[in-house]
């Protein structure tokens, strides 16, 4: 019983990993709550907050109405004989209006002051003033209108729709991050566990050398043994340097994505792969659409397409105009009884006055080839957008097949290496009172435990491993 006491309490002494962490947030919480600070994400964000922008403005898609004010003064090339006065003054105001049925609303009027000879003053050749008025209202209509294949307003919709897309863009771009950072954690741990093993199996090394150094010169070891250690060393040193250059990559590829300072990490523990805080940080989404990422954004490209099509098919299609006017043509008057001209009789009883119905239809659409290019456009689209869907979707299921080859590859070899190392446990425990008892020496018995803090560390890189897939699995569409 006391030898198993003191081995556990050596075990725990060289393998802290295997105590409870309590304190505050490890590593990976950290680098989970500031994902945002990533560059893709932060554009994908920003590019998130426009498109709301766009959606609370979206009937500027429609809406852009014109308001044209003229005035048109004439004056003839002579003075004198005409007492300096304008041959006419036209002012007009002509407002139109779209709507987003494929409507166009045109208002107009019109106010022109004409000069006219008085009959009744001839021949002396008195100038007076004529007034005309003109009013119309005409309305365009498209003869393709969305609202003859579909009731949903495909300008709100499609306003909608860009939302939804940068919004999926973000939990992308957030997905993206998320899985480079714990990608490069999980190779941090590995990479600090090998390393803290190199570096104790180099002073093993060093020990070893040592002691070997003595017996050499007494001649109780060889010179190739003691190169044979010398070169393993050195091997490991190699190693060991390359590893210390992978932990600064590592490091800063953590520093880049999250803008966190990762330390020595191989001791903390891991959140667990079905745990409510992944979808957290994502936008309006459960995990389940977060799994659907790329097949959503193809799903918005699509309807995206048709919505597109849609509009365009109303803008390029025939159309037609009914306008209705009036005119009215004011009695002759000089210049200063200008408003004697406005009696009521001169709007009611004045054969000079008319109205006018014109209607017109546009067919400019017909002679060209913009709406068979456009289509042709739609159908290869949304022939290239079934495509890249099929692929995800082939691809996705793939790769979930080879995850479970690794993982059950991986949990056989944790298994195993179970077994393994509960063996090693009853030799070191077998070494160790040989080691009391004086049949073996303590060199000896340091070399057995290095061989099995190695394997203990090679089971915490496979669990690791293990975690790392079932981790990037849980994200794949069920």
């Amino acid at each position: 019983m006391k030898t198993r006491r003191a081995l556990l309490q050596l075990v725990f002494l060289f393998f802290p990993l295997l105590l409870p962490a309590d304190g505050p947030p490890g590593t990976l919480e950290t680098i989970f709550s500031s994902l945002g600070k990533d560059s893709a994400v932060i554009e994908a964000k920003k590019s998130y907050e426009n498109s709301l922008i766009e959606q609370k403005y979206r009937y500027l898609q429609w809406w852009s109405p014109s308001v044209i004010l003229s005035n048109d003064l004439v004056y003839p090339y002579k003075h004198d004989s005409f007492d300096d006065l304008a041959a006419s003054n036209t002012s007009s105001l002509v407002f139109s209006a779209p709507l987003p049925t494929g409507t166009r609303l045109e208002l107009s009027a019109a106010y022109g002051l004409n000069r006219d000879i008085l009959t009744d003053m001839l021949p002396l050749e008195k100038w007076g003033f004529s007034q005309d008025l003109q009013g119309k209202i005409g309305i365009g209509q498209s003869l393709n209108p969305w609202w003859l294949h579909t009731g949903r307003n495909p300008y709100s919709a499609g306003a909608s729709l860009r939302t939804g897309i940068a919004k999926n863009s973000y939990n992308a771009a957030l997905k993206t991050a998320l899985f480079s950072s714990v990608r490069s954690y999980i190779s941090l741990r590995k990479a600090e566990r090998s390393r803290d093993t190199l570096a104790e199996r180099i002073s093993l090394y060093d020990d070893m050398l040592a002691a070997y150094r003595q017996m050499r010169d007494t001649g109780g070891i060889s010179w190739r043994e003691s190169q044979d250690i010398r070169k393993n060393k050195w091997e490991d040193e190699e190693t060991l340097f390359s590893l210390e250059q992978d932990i600064n990559t590592l490091r800063g590829e953590i520093f880049k994505t999250a803008g966190v300072q990762a330390g020595n990490v191989a001791g903390e523990p891991l959140i667990p792969v079905d745990s409510p805080l992944w979808p957290a940080p994502f936008l309006n989404a459960q995990i389940k659409d977060i799994r659907r990422l790329e097949e959503t954004n193809i799903q918005f490209q699509k309807e995206g397409l048709r919505l597109e099509r849609l509009i365009a098919r109303q803008n390029n299609a025939p159309s037609v105009k009914v306008e209705f006017g009036s005119s009215f043509k004011l009695p002759l008057e000089e210049k200063d009884s200008l408003g004697d001209a406005w009696e009521k009789d001169s709007f009611t009883d004045n054969i000079l006055n008319n109205w006018s119905l014109t209607v017109s239809v546009d067919l400019s659409s017909l002679f060209s080839p913009l709406n068979r290019k456009n289509e042709a456009a739609y159908r290869l689209s949304q022939n290239t957008l079934d495509s890249l869907l099929e692929n995800i979707r082939e691809v996705k299921e793939k790769e979930r097949e080879q995850f479970a080859v690794i993982i059950n590859q991986l949990e056989d070899h944790i298994a195993r290496l179970k077994v393994i190392i509960q063996d090693e446990e009853q030799n070191i425990q077998d070494d160790k009172l040989m080691l009391d008892q004086g049949a073996l020496t303590e060199m000896e018995y340091r070399q057995s435990l290095m061989e099995y803090r190695s394997m203990y560390t090679l089971l915490e890189n496979f669990t690791d491993d293990l975690w790392l897939y079932r981790f990037v699995e849980y994200f794949y569409p069920e």
